[in-house]
Order: structure tokens, then C-alpha cells, then sequence
């Protein structure tokens, strides 16, 4: 009684599904359509449980409703919440029309042709002639068809479609599964078992009450655009159960031909199809022809424009380099076209021609007509079509490389390089969608290298800045060397045979031929960051040792010293430039006035200092703000700009500040501070 009442109760509830469906105002086709399969699933349950009740004899109407079922059911999959349900490829269209078979097949073999059941109503199970078990497996492969493309259009769906839907499809999966388990249990026992129909009518009332939750409380007012690339994991997945199939069938097939098998004969067998399968799948071509035959046949554009310019967006942003650029142009060229081989091409701008990384590649000239035609035209050669014929030296070009297509890279009307495609996988027909993707992804490539050369040419001018900024150091350091020697050789003239100024000038020679040793030494470690070899030192004897050479300077300045001790730790070599600079800098603003120039050292606020002041022209304050401590800024007409900046950059290698305060025609004082070492006081004053 109890399987009697969920029968006719799965049967109401579907039909009251259905009606609804078909006074629904959206998607009436779709939905008269999900109505009519509805309709025959109560229909069957209504049969069936009359067979085991009333009369046995009804099992055959119950047959021509399960031949029904496969066109509708693999029609509602297509329809169900498609944008295009009637842009479907050929091998669906035959489905669809070769599911008219199986109820010309019912009607032909007619009663008892598809199973026999001696006493169905008590036993509850048919037993399956081989005219049935392939009626059945014929059942089974469509509503397994019908599952992927469920299962395709429901992967496609985002967001709130996903959320309107979601019911929708876990009912009619409920359903198709329960028809799924219920054929696979006959095709494996080879018998119709009617003690599932309990089961079904419950899984059927369950399927139901999703779908029309989902239709009353969240509507389906969707259509969802499958993508290709559910398309193609949909083609793995029919080939696996294709290989499941064959399997099966190879097993079955053999306890028809009377030859002796074993487990292990079927897993070789199984082992040999499987590598064979997979071989044609992972074949290049294979692939490419199931592409082509997808795009062809199930969608109206070609390409997907949106997920190949992503794609290919996704793939250069992970470039570092000239060469992984040109690998991802000439990858995705290649997969996206299905073409044998593709090379990258680019402007040589001081020889004239289009050359490729290999250099066994032959060059294209700039000159050529072929570029004028990309110039002009703006279009991708075909070496298939008349539109352009190339002369003898572009058609002997186009021979060794083996161009089918030619695409340019072009912005503002300039040929920065083409993409040089070989042949395709399979011949196929290029469409005008085929060009213009072409286009698109050679304006993104362009992009990317032009991005790249760019990022080259900044790379290369940094590096020759460096070597400028090295050589300008190295300049200054020679010029102050220059000047001391000048100075020295302006006052041997009046002091050549005072013995002290001989002593002095060979002191000054000595330590001018150290310095350049050193310099030389430090510039055979470029361009490696020179590290300061630093060591406990006094400022007040390092300022007097960097002013040995300048010991007898005259030109009307007067010096005075007071040097004070003033421990620190630095660099003695690199302090001692520091002074000179400084004590230079107050020479040449001092000059010729009369005036005179102040030297300091000695601690104050926990630091050690050194002071040069002098009562020369000055600086703006203009020059201060704006300029001070900037490479190649100066005052002088023959200064480099080089020696404060200088100064600046050793004072804070050592954790040190240097200040200054200056006004024009009132002199200048610069004062550096170092962090001080204690020590015994010590005064030197001249």
C-alpha cells in the first residue's frame, strides 16, 4: 500500500510540476520541453506500478515511455537556460535524431522481444533479451550525454545565476541519476529489478520538490553561455566513459564468441586501449580537430575573445625577460591557431632588418615591399591568397622560414616586428574572425615588447649613468689632486731653495702618488659598492696631514687653523677628501679678495666636528634650497658640481651631518659632525 501511494504521489507531484512549468512565461520552449519529460516520468511511474498490481501485460506502454525519454531529456540538457539552445553541433543534432529509434524499435520488435518475466508480479524482476541490454545501454548513453551537458551549462554559471539555478539542477540531477542507477543495474545483472521503483519514486519526489522550489522562490530568468573550455573537459570526460564502454562491451562481447578469457587477458587489453586513447588525446592534431569541430558546431563565434586576451594578458605579465616574452607570443599564437611552429621577429634599428633570436634565421630588410604592404594595408599576409605578391628576394625569404602567415607589430603606423607562423596543424579555413583575433593579440604583443625595450634602454642608461657618476668622481678626485700640485709648482717658483718647502713638496708628491695608486685600486673593484675601512682616528691630524699639500698656498688668503682633538671613527682616506674639498671650495671663493679662511676641529654635544668657514662670495639662498649637495650644481664657471656631493655621501656613509650657512658676498662655514671617541684633550693652533 505504502509503495503504491509513493508511486501515484511522485507521479502527481511531477505532473503538477509540469503544469506549472507550462503556464511559466519565461523560457516557454525550454519549459515545454521540461514539462513533456516530466510528464513522462509520472506517466512511467503511473505503468509501472499498475504492472505489478493490475496487469503485466502494461510493462510494454512502460517500454515505449523509456523510449521517449532519451530525446527529450538530451533536448532539455541543451535547452535548459541556454543563450544559443539551437547552436549545437552536428554529432548533437544526430543524437537528437537517431533518438526516434528507440520507439520505432519498441513498436518493430513489438511485445516480449525485450525481456521475458514468467512471473513478474511476484518475482519483480524481467530478464533481459540482447535486444533489450542494447535498448538499455542505448538509454544509458544518452542520459549520460544529457548529464555532461548539465553539467557544462551549470560549471558556466557565476554569482546569482549560480544561486537561481543551483535547485534547478540538483533535482534533474537527482532524477537522471536515479535513471542512470537504475539502467546500469540492469545492464549489469541483465534484468529489469521492479524492487527499485520504491526507491525512484522517493529519489523522483525529492528531484521534483528542488525544481519547483527553486522555480517558485528563486526564479529562472537565465541564460548561461557555455564556455569552450567546459566544452572541452566535457570531450574528456565522454572519452573516459567511452573507454568504460568499450571495456565493457569487449567483456561482454567475448562470452558470445566462445573464447576462453581471463582477468588478465581483459587487463591487458583494458591497459592497451587505455594507452591507445590516451595517445590520440594528447595527439596535436587530434586536439586541434576537436577545437575546430566545438567552435564550429556548438558556438556562433570562433574564438572567445575575452578569455584569449586574458589568457594571454595573464602570460606576459609573468615575462622577466626578452626571451620569455617571445616564448608566450609565439605559445600563444601557436595554440590559439593550431600552427606546426611561430618565431618573433624585431627591428634592428642600426642595421635596418627584422631579425629573430636565432641567427641562423634570415633577416628581413626594413625596405621592403612586404613592409610598406604592413605600413598601408595594415593586415596579416597569407602566403595562401593573391592579395599580396612578394618579390623574389621576400619569396626566397618566406621558402627558408617557412611562412604560412605573417602577422605585423605595429604602433603609430611603425613595423616594430612581426610573428612569422609556420604551417597548421590541420588545414582549415581562416575567417575574418581568425584576422582580427590575430590583430588583437599583435597589438598586446607589441605592447609587451615595446615595454620590454623600453625597460631595456632605462636598465643600460642607469648603468651608464653609473659609470658616469664613477667617472666624475673620479675626475673631481684627479682635479683636486691637479690643484695641488698647481698650487705646489705656483710656489716653487719663490720658495724652490728653501730647504722646508723641498721637504714639503716631496711630502706632497708622496702622498699625491698614494691617493692616485688608491684610486686606481678602488676602480678595479667597480662596479661592486666600496665599503668604508674605517678605524679610530683623530679629525685634528687627519685635517693637518690633507693640508700638507696646501701648506704654502698664497694667491692673498690666510689660513688659520685651530685644531683641536676631536676622536671619531672613519675612513682616514675618505675624511681627507672631505677637507681638501672644503678647504678648496673656501680657496676658490676666497681668491683674489684678500680674505681668509677658517679651519676648526673639535667635540661638542657628544660629536666630534670639523669647520671651514670662509669670508669669500657666498650662495644664494636660491642655491642652498635648490641646489646644494646636487650632482653637477655649482657656482663656479669651471667647477664640475661634484666635490659637495661627494662630501654629503661620505659624511653619511659614516653616520655623520654635514650643515652649512652662507649668504652672497658674507662667506660660507661648513660645519661636519661625526659621532665622537673619547680621548685626551689635544690643541694645535697656528
Amino acid at each position: 500500500m505504502l509503495e503504491s501511494l509513493l508511486s501515484f504521489g511522485s507521479a502527481a507531484v511531477l505532473v503538477l510540476l509540469g503544469m506549472y512549468l507550462l503556464i511559466t512565461k519565461t523560457e516557454q520552449r525550454a519549459n515545454l520541453v521540461f514539462s513533456i519529460f516530466l510528464f513522462l516520468l509520472s506517466g512511467l511511474e503511473v505503468v509501472d506500478r499498475l504492472t505489478l498490481t493490475l496487469n503485466p501485460g502494461l510493462r510494454f506502454y512502460s517500454m515505449f515511455i523509456e523510449s521517449l525519454l532519451p530525446g527529450t531529456v538530451l533536448l532539455l540538457s541543451i535547452m535548459l537556460s541556454r543563450k544559443a539552445p539551437y547552436n549545437t553541433g552536428f554529432f548533437t543534432k544526430l543524437a537528437l535524431v537517431t533518438s526516434i529509434a528507440f520507439p520505432v524499435s519498441v513498436f518493430v520488435i513489438g511485445r516480449g522481444g525485450f525481456y521475458y518475466a514468467p512471473d513478474i508480479q511476484t518475482e519483480r524482476i524481467a530478464f533481459l533479451t540482447r535486444e533489450g541490454y542494447f535498448f538499455y545501454l542505448g538509454v544509458m548513453l544518452y542520459f549520460i550525454l544529457s548529464l555532461i551537458n548539465l553539467e557544462a551549462t551549470f560549471v558556466s554559471t557565476r554569482g546569482s545565476e549560480r544561486w537561481r539555478l543551483k535547485y534547478i539542477f540538483m533535482g534533474l540531477l537527482c532524477i537522471v541519476a536515479m535513471e542512470i542507477f537504475y539502467t546500469s543495474q540492469a545492464l549489469l545483472y541483465r534484468t529489469l529489478n521492479l524492487n527499485l521503483l520504491t526507491a525512484r519514486s522517493v529519489v523522483f519526489i525529492m528531484g521534483a520538490l528542488l525544481i519547483g522550489y527553486s522555480k517558485l522562490y528563486r526564479g529562472n530568468n537565465v541564460a548561461i553561455a557555455v564556455s569552450r573550455f567546459v566544452l572541452y573537459r566535457s570531450i574528456g570526460l565522454l572519452s573516459v566513459g567511452l573507454y568504460l564502454l568499450v571495456l565493457g562491451i569487449a567483456g561482454e562481447g567475448l562470452k558470445y564468441t566462445g573464447i576462453n578469457y581471463s582477468e588478465t587477458l581483459l587487463l591487458i587489453f583494458g591497459f592497451l586501449f587505455g594507452i591507445a586513447l590516451f595517445a590520440v588525446l594528447f595527439s596535436e592534431q587530434v586536439r586541434r580537430r576537436i577545437k575546430v569541430f566545438i567552435n564550429k558546431h556548438f558556438y556562433t563565434h570562433k574564438h572567445d575573445y575575452r578569455t584569449q586576451w586574458l589568457g594571454f594578458t595573464e602570460r606576459l605579465s609573468h615575462c622577466k625577460d626578452t626571451h620569455e616574452i617571445e616564448q608566450a607570443i609565439t605559445e600563444t599564437f601557436k595554440e590559439t591557431f593550431g600552427l606546426k611552429g611561430a618565431m618573433l621577429f624585431t627591428i634592428d634599428r642600426g642595421s635596418g632588418l627584422y631579425r629573430s633570436r636565432n641567427p641562423s634565421v634570415p633577416a628581413l630588410p626594413e625596405d621592403t615591399g612586404l613592409i610598406r604592404y604592413f605600413k598601408e594595408r595594415k593586415r596579416v599576409f597569407n602566403a595562401d591568397t593573391d592579395e599580396y605578391q612578394p618579390d623574389e628576394a621576400e619569396r626566397e625569404f618566406i621558402d627558408k622560414t617557412g611562412a604560412f602567415l605573417i602577422i605585423p607589430l605595429q604602433k603609430n603606423g611603425d613595423v616594430v616586428g612581426f610573428v612569422l607562423c609556420g604551417e597548421q596543424l590541420i588545414r582549415e579555413e581562416l575567417t575574418f574572425e581568425d584576422y582580427d583575433l590575430m590583430k588583437t593579440l599583435a597589438k598586446q604583443a607589441t605592447l609587451a615588447v615595446l615595454n620590454q625595450h623600453l625597460s631595456e634602454e632605462v636598465a643600460e642608461t642607469r648603468q651608464l649613468a653609473a659609470v658616469a657618476k664613477v667617472s666624475s668622481f673620479v675626475i673631481h678626485d684627479l682635479k683636486n689632486m691637479a690643484s695641488t700640485l698647481s698650487l705646489m709648482l705656483d710656489n716653487a717658483a719663490e720658495f724652490i731653495d728653501d730647504p722646508e718647502f723641498q721637504q714639503d713638496m716631496l711630502d706632497t708628491l708622496k702622498s699625491t702618488v698614494e691617493k692616485m695608486r688608491s684610486l686606481m685600486n678602488r676602480l678595479k673593484d667597480f662596479p661592486e659598492k666600496q665599503r668604508l675601512s674605517t678605524q679610530q682616528a683623530d679629525l685634528a691630524l687627519l685635517t693637518e696631514e690633507a693640508l700638507r699639500g696646501i701648506k704654502n698656498i698664497n694667491g692673498g688668503v690666510k689660513i688659520i687653523k685651530t685644531l683641536n682633538t676631536a676622536p671619531a671613527t672613519v675612513d682616514p682616506e675618505e675624511f681627507k677628501k672631505v677637507v681638501l674639498n672644503l678647504v678648496l671650495n673656501a680657496f676658490e671663493a676666497t681668491e683674489g679678495s684678500g680674505g681668509e679662511i677658517r679651519i676648526e676641529t673639535g667635540t661638542g654635544d657628544g660629536a666630534a666636528f670639523l669647520k671651514v668657514s670662509d669670508t669669500g662670495k657666498g650662495m644664494s639662498e636660491e642655491f642652498l634650497k635648490g641646489h646644494l649637495f646636487k650632482p653637477f650644481s655649482t657656482t663656479k664657471k669651471k667647477g664640475l658640481g661634484i666635490g659637495l656631493y661627494q662630501c654629503k655621501q661620505i659624511i653619511e656613509a659614516h653616520r655623520g651631518t654635514i650643515k652649512v650657512k652662507s649668504a652672497l658676498n658674507r662667506g660660507t662655514e661648513f660645519i661636519v659632525s661625526l659621532p665622537a671617541e673619547s680621548s685626551p684633550a689635544l690643541t694645535v693652533t697656528e
